[in-house]
Parts: structure tokens; sequence; C-alpha cells
């Protein structure tokens, strides 16, 4: 989103090592770098606010500040144990994204193999990203997502790409 320069990540969640997702809640509720990110360029909580799995009021108050661009999340936490979301929590997650401007990615990487659509389309969920990594080339480090028609749209008006529509899928 123009003008907004922050993302919400899960804590302990993992999307690869993208230094600006690799970041986790201090003892004091802080947003700091994970053990493992060396790269971060930039303290972390100029990019990145972390919020806890189920935690709505804390979504809340993480994205009251206007300036979050996008959460990115895990419709189930998967690199801690299993975590589910608690009835609703997704669902009301998706309302507060909208309600307050943010973009919501979902990454399905783990849970892709909930069957066809994942746990995005079991549920029912609309985000504006879907990402998809190793589950879809049997574990070979490869990667895709895919965005409503609306986000498609508003990329190509900012940059001089060429989208195709496919029905539906934009591809770039």
């Amino acid at each position: 989103m123009a003008g907004r320069d922050k993302i919400i990540v899960i804590d302990k969640c993992y999307h690869g090592s993208v230094d600006e997702t690799f970041a986790t809640l201090d003892s004091s509720g802080a947003t700091i770098k994970r053990d493992g990110n060396i790269g971060a360029p930039v303290d972390l909580a100029q990019t990145t606010r972390v919020v806890e799995f189920n935690n709505l009021v804390a979504m809340e108050a993480a994205l009251a500040y206007g300036d979050v661009a996008a959460i990115l999340l895990d419709p189930a936490m998967t690199n801690i144990g299993t975590v589910l979301p608690e009835d609703g929590y997704l669902y009301a997650l998706q309302d507060l994204a909208k309600k307050y401007g943010a973009l919501l990615i979902i990454d399905e990487t783990h849970t892709i193999s909930v069957g066809y659509g994942g746990m995005t389309r079991d549920l029912g969920l609309k985000p504006d990203f879907l990402t998809i990594g190793k589950a879809i080339a049997d574990g070979v480090p490869v990667g895709t997502f895919g965005m409503t028609q609306a986000v498609a749209d508003a990329i190509k008006a900012r940059v001089e790409l060429e989208i195709i529509d496919t029905g539906g899928i934009a591809i770039a």
C-alpha cells in the first residue's frame, strides 16, 4: 500500500529468511530480530510489527497506527507445533485488514496440504495475496503467489507490467 511502511507478521512465524519477517517479540512486547537474522538492513521495528497468533486485540492495536501495508500469516501455525486458529479468528482478522486498509497475505506453504486450495479455500477466506512454497514442487525451493484482480490492477497502475488475465488469476 502506497505511503505505508510496515508489515505485520505473527510471532514465531516463518516465511523463509526474509529479514523483515524474521522477527519476534521480546519480553517487553517490542519487535526485535529473531536469532539467526543476521542480515536485517535496518532495525526491524522500522519495518515490522509482530503480533501473537489468535490475538485480535493486539492485531487491531497494531493496525490502528494506520501505517501497515500488509499482514502476512499462515492460516495455522505449523513451525512451532501445530497451532490452529481459534473459531472466528481468521474471519475477524480478514475484517480488520479491510477496516484498516491493509492487504492480507496468506502463506499456504504448509497448510495447502488440507486439500485443493488449502485452508484458505476450505475456510472460504478471501485474502488479497496467497503464497505457496515448496509443497508444490516436492520440496524443491520454489514458490508462487496469486492475488486478487483488484491488487493486480493496482500493481499495473503503479508499474509498467503487462498482466495476463487467466480467468480471474493474474499472472505477471
